[in-house]
């Protein structure tokens, strides 16, 4: 963590809610550290989007198209 402040790019962090390896708490503390940073949260889904990937792509494909060139 002590790296994080060197961290200037955007970042997107995916993750299912009942996650057991990426636990919701952390990954919402990372976003708190990383002001460039955003969190998108799946209800229902634990670890892996394969439930929801197209809504997870549509994001990803989202999240890319609002970085500048």
């Amino acid at each position: 963590t002590e790296h994080w402040s060197k961290i200037t790019c955007p970042l997107l962090f995916l993750s299912g809610e009942s996650d057991p390896f990426a636990r919701l708490e952390l990954l919402k503390a990372s976003v708190r550290r990383l002001p460039q940073a955003e969190l998108v949260t799946f209800p229902g889904v634990g670890h892996g989007l394969l439930p929801v990937i197209d809504a997870a792509m549509d994001r990803v494909a989202a999240f890319v198209r609002q970085l500048p060139p």
